[in-house]
Formats: structure tokens, sequence, C-alpha cells
């Protein structure tokens, strides 16, 4: 039995080890032993730095009472490191899952706001031009109003101002969410006016 050997069965029997100490010194043991994985030297550092911490005495084991060491604990040790294992693998997988929705997450969010701004750039193109057209109506109403004879100027200006409501009106508006909106927006600045038109012809 060489030192590392003797200085790890006593880091195992020490009451100063915990159980999760314990099964990663057996484990440590049991390769040492069967020469079965390669040994690191900073392994064989942290089993002397441990017995110094621990200020462990180590006694002398013979191959008979190494071998009872290792009936004793390997089941248990095993057990432990490839549980350990798994919850190792378990974390790894959660943190690339993780990184997968975050990741998809970002995607989808740049796509909706790729898809707002392009939605935002209509909404703008379609508002100019409807208030194009409102200014337009509204040129078209004043001029109207001047060429006709007094006595039709109240019914046709009732006319346009009912046309009007009928396409801008928020009760009946048609069409899609930024239409409307912008429907709405037309309706508002400009239906002050046509009343305001109406009130002094009256």
């Amino acid at each position: 039995m060489d030192n590392i050997s003797n200085l790890t069965i006593s880091l195992i029997n020490s009451d100063l080890t915990s159980k999760s100490m314990r099964a990663g010194y057996i484990y440590f043991l049991y390769r040492y032993i069967n020469r079965s994985e390669c040994i690191h030297e900073d392994e064989i550092e942290l089993i002397k730095q441990n017995a110094k911490i621990f200020k462990i005495k180590i006694a002398d084991y013979n191959e008979e009472q190494l071998e009872e060491i290792l009936r004793k604990y390997q089941k248990q040790s095993r057990k432990s490191v490839y549980s350990n294992s798994d919850n190792t693998r378990q974390k790894s997988q959660k943190v690339d899952t993780k990184k997968e929705n975050e990741e998809s997450e970002i995607k989808r969010l740049n796509k909706i706001i790729t898809d707002l701004r392009q939605k935002g750039k209509q909404a703008v193109a379609s508002r100019d031009e409807w208030r194009r057209r409102a200014e337009i109506a509204e040129a078209g109403i004043a001029e109207r109003e001047q060429n006709q004879q007094s006595e039709n100027k109240e019914n046709n200006f009732k006319q346009v101002k009912k046309m009007f409501s009928k396409m801008y009106h928020p009760d009946s508006l048609t069409g899609d969410k930024f239409e409307k909106l912008i429907k709405q927006e037309i309706f508002k600045e400009f239906w002050q006016v046509i009343e305001s038109i109406e009130k002094d012809n009256t």
C-alpha cells in the first residue's frame, strides 16, 4: 500500500469527511488502485491538501482492509458519481434549452419589431394620402358652395357632410385596424371644419 492509498482511506474513514466528499474519495481510490482511468496530478494534490486542511492522521492499511473499504463503499460511490454526472448533464441540457429559447424569443421579437415598423410606414403613407384626399374634398366643397345658388348651398353641404360622415365617422368605419385609425384621425381633424362651415352658412 503506498502513501496516497493510505491517505485516501484515512480521509474516507475520517468523521470530518462529508458524504459527498467521501463518495469522491472512494471514486478516486477505486480508479487509483485499478488504474482504470487516468489519474491527474491535481487530483492527488487535492487529496494531500484536504488531508492537511482536516489534519488527517494517516494510518497504515493493508490489502484486505482496502478491499473491505472498496466493497463497502463502491456501490454507494458509483451511484453518487453517476448521479452527479446525470445532474451535470441535465443542467447542461437545461442551459442549452434556455439559450435556444432565448435566441428563439429574440428572433420572434425582432420579427415583430420589423413588422410593426413596416406597418407604421404604411400607416403614415396611408394617413397622408387620406389627408390629401380630405383636403381636395374640402377644397371641392368650398368651390362648389361658391358656384351654387344660395338655396342649394345648404342642401349640398348637408349631402357632403352626410357623405363625409358615412366615409369617416367612427361608427361606420371599414377596413383594417390601421385604416380605421387613420380615418378616425381624419374625422377628428375635419369634422370641426365642416361644422364651422355649416355654422357660418346658417
